[in-house]
């Protein structure tokens, strides 16, 4: 180096871009594999996240609703047995019956 300003700073400049341009900040193409497979992972994943339907936590413990006038129809669908609804419905003016969705969830086999 000399002692000029002008010199260490065109050095100085001259050594920043080519710490900027080396390949400690390139990625490497195994770098460029490894983003290349992450992504295509983590796209996989969303796919099969999006396609796979959800479960349907309605058809194993919700079976029965208790309906009547201040429930509407389909009404409060939580019970799993019929007995559990009646015990609810017990003293009201409210009743049981077979939950829709599940109902008609089981002529889905065409």
């Amino acid at each position: 180096m000399s002692g000029s300003p002008w010199n260490m700073r065109t050095e100085l400049m001259f050594h920043v871009q080519t710490f900027l341009s080396s390949s400690l900040l390139a990625p490497t193409p195994k770098e460029i594999d490894m983003r290349r497979t992450i992504l295509t992972l983590a796209s996989f994943a969303a796919l099969i996240a999006a396609t796979v339907p959800a479960t349907q936590a309605h058809a194993a413990n919700d079976r029965y609703c208790l309906q009547g006038r201040m429930w509407g129809y389909p009404g409060n669908c939580q019970f799993a047995s019929y007995q559990q609804c009646q015990a609810t419905a017990s003293g009201t003016s409210a009743y049981c019956g077979v939950n829709p969705r599940y109902a008609y969830s089981q002529q889905r086999a065409y």
